[in-house]
């Protein structure tokens, strides 16, 4: 989903439309705060306390990816 909302964007941009290929990052990047919420709240369901420290610091990784993509 985020992937075709990143093509898409690109797309409309390509088109002309700047202002609705922002409109459609916008949404990807709400779309990766939602799911990145849920992940974060459920990190904490591990066996072992280090993969809560390795998901959290994977998921902030991909946050920033995503916001400066």
């Amino acid at each position: 989903m985020a992937s075709a909302l990143l093509l898409g964007a690109e797309a409309l941009r390509g088109t002309g439309a700047h202002g609705w290929g922002n409109a459609l990052d916008l949404l990807r990047l709400a779309l990766y705060w939602f799911w990145f919420r849920l992940a974060w709240n459920c990190s904490r369901n591990v066996r072992h306390a280090w993969w809560t420290a390795a998901v959290r610091a994977a998921l902030v990784a991909g946050l920033a990816l995503t916001a400066l993509t």
